[in-house]
């Protein structure tokens, strides 16, 4: 669970370089800067795509794990909720972070319309 944890922690962190990368891209008036910046951003939308699909996969796992264990006592039976809570707890929090970087990603496309329409209207 611990390692779900910091995953979704350097999810959060990429997702703010990610928004900075948005901004300078938007920003850049340089033909060779852009391709920079845009070479960076498919960079970094790759690491965060497999990042993602790393923790799905273990959220996953747990779930799987979760079903086939069954609990045989009282002790375990808590054991098992605790452990559905904090599965639950971090699915949540992965969710969470995966909408903010929908937002990003949809605001980004917004506002990168509005800079082709000013420059070419």
């Amino acid at each position: 669970m611990n390692e779900i944890k910091q995953e979704i922690k350097s999810l959060s962190e990429r997702l703010g370089q990610l928004e900075q990368l948005h901004k300078r891209s938007l920003m850049s008036v340089d033909a060779d800067e852009a391709h920079r910046h845009s070479s960076d951003l498919d960079a970094l939308n790759q690491k965060i795509n497999a990042t993602a699909a790393s923790i799905r996969t273990k959220l996953s796992g747990l779930s799987l794990s979760r079903v086939q264990d069954q609990p045989q006592g009282r002790k375990e039976e808590k054991a098992s909720k605790l452990a559905q809570t904090q599965q639950r707890k971090l699915g949540k929090s992965f969710l969470a972070v995966m909408r903010q970087l929908e937002d990003s990603q949809n605001q980004y496309k917004q506002q990168l319309r509005q800079q082709l329409q000013r420059q070419y209207l």
